[in-house]
This record gives C-alpha cells, structure tokens and sequence, in this order.
C-alpha cells in the first residue's frame, strides 16, 4: 500500500472547499428586524406605573412576562420561537420599538421575558453587557 503525501496546494485547496461550504450556509441565516411598537406603548404605561411602587425583580419580570404573552401578536410569537432553529434559518431578530426608556432595568426585564418567551437559554459572559445593550434606531445597523 502506498501513502500519499498532501502538498501545501492540496491542503490550502481543501480549507478553500471547507470555508465554501460555511460560506453557503451562513449566507442563508436571517437577521429579522421587528417593529413591537404596538407592545411598546403597554411596556413604556407598565413600567411608569411600576415606578411608583416598589416592586422586587421576580414579580415585575413575572407580570411583565404575563403582559407580552397576553399582548404579542401570534406571528412575532411564532417568529421568536424560530431563532436558532435549524430549518428556519432566522440566526437574530432585532426587536424595535419594544419601550422608550433608557433604563437598565426595563431593559434587563424586557430582554429577560423576551428570552423566555422565545424559548432561549441566556449566556452571560464576564466580559458581555448585552442585557444593558438597547439602541435607538440610529445607533447600529444590522451588519454591525
């Protein structure tokens, strides 16, 4: 039996095909962009009302998770359970409009029952601050 040596060309032609095919794949992904400003207006008077009482985390991201599932339409719900599934191809949606605050904690709570809703398992790394991230509609443009 006899070996073959690859050459460098042989190597370098095979990591060609490889990146080629991720190419394809990862050219079939989604980024969705969703308007929720119909949910914005019952956040933004929810969470106005939660400022004059003094409320802990569980119950707030509890009724807020109650208010978007009551409110969300069936379509934008179909679409969050989509993310990440493997023939839907949908990799993000970017969820606009969902409130008016600038606020950590609206934006934590909203991220957190968006996520559970969604049927996502949050990672958090040390070095991540997504949870605080909430542009405004100038701030970043999908391929950022």
């Amino acid at each position: 039996m006899q070996a073959e040596l690859w050459n460098e060309n042989q190597a370098f032609n095979q990591y060609e095909i490889v990146g080629y095919m991720l190419r394809q794949q990862f050219s079939l992904e989604q980024i969705l962009r969703v308007d929720l400003s119909y949910l914005g207006r019952d956040i933004d008077r929810w969470w106005s009302d939660k400022l004059n009482k003094e409320r802990n985390n569980l119950s707030q991201r509890a009724e807020l998770f109650s208010l978007i599932s009551e409110k969300i339409k069936p379509e934008h719900f179909k679409m969050l359970k989509s993310i990440g599934l493997k023939d839907s191809r949908v990799s993000a949606v970017l969820l606009e409009s969902v409130f008016s605050e600038t606020c950590k904690s609206l934006g934590l709570l909203v991220h957190e029952c968006m996520s559970k809703l969604a049927g996502i398992i949050d990672i958090k790394y040390p070095y991540e601050e997504h949870k605080e991230i909430f542009p405004k509609e100038n701030g970043v443009v999908a391929s950022d």
